[in-house]
């Protein structure tokens, strides 16, 4: 094959390449462009760059494409032609560079701190539904029976569970911040603490009104989800 014919392939290759990115065929795009990187041997800006492009629209809907977009960011930078290459195009390139760094960057973060969380939440015994500077409230992941109030206090009390001793009937106020981190584990539907959703009459601590009705209220039969403070 002679030179001319490859740099002929090549070009072709790439306006193949530039159809199936203005069609909104990414994948048919980088394809495209590796032909015409083996036909002229090296890549240039030109390609790199239409190649940036389609990787950045890939990775919007698959993350794992970011890599992906820096090593041929890398190959753009070290291309013989960057220097000459459209300052606006090198422009866009860069701050891709930035934004999806500044991305992968938040997301080492956000796992970090992800497993800091789940790491400290299985050390405190349950799930975390109140904290701040290093203090809060947690719930066991899931009701331990069902008793009358002073078998329920009881049963607390007595309770040891994932390396606790100190569980207790929750106040009103803690149920209500409970039945709020239920809804939120319930929508987010996280089984990664085998967290079972609060459903049903639960005891709290109060019981409301004069001695014959808090008497007859004491020997109901409800669920007992215990809590210990940290």
């Amino acid at each position: 094959m002679t030179a001319q014919t490859a740099a002929t392939e090549a070009k072709a290759a790439y306006l193949l390449a530039e159809e199936a990115f203005n069609s909104g065929d990414w994948k048919g795009t980088v394809a495209y462009l590796e032909q015409s990187k083996k036909k002229i041997g090296s890549p240039n800006c030109k390609i790199l760059y239409l190649q940036i492009m389609a990787e950045i629209e890939m990775a919007k809907s698959d993350s794992s494409y970011n890599t992906t977009v820096l090593n041929t960011i890398a190959a753009f930078e070290s291309a013989p032609d960057v220097k000459d290459f459209n300052e606006d195009k090198s422009l866009e390139v860069m701050k891709a560079k930035i934004r999806i760094n500044r991305t992968l960057e938040q997301a080492a973060k956000d796992r970090q701190a992800k497993a800091e969380r789940e790491k400290w939440t299985k050390t405190l015994g349950g799930v975390i539904v109140t904290e701040k500077d290093g203090h809060g409230l947690v719930m066991a992941n899931a009701d331990i029976g069902k008793w009358d109030l002073a078998a329920g206090e009881k049963a607390c009390e007595e309770l040891a569970l994932n390396g606790h001793d100190d569980w207790r009937l929750p106040t009103l106020q803690e149920f209500h911040q409970m039945l709020t981190m239920n809804t939120q584990l319930s929508s987010q539907k996280s089984l990664e603490l085998q967290y079972v959703p609060l459903s049903g009459i639960y005891w709290t601590k109060e019981v409301n009104g004069g001695e014959p009705v808090k008497k007859k209220l004491a020997a109901q039969i409800n669920k007992v989800r215990p809590v210990r403070t940290f």
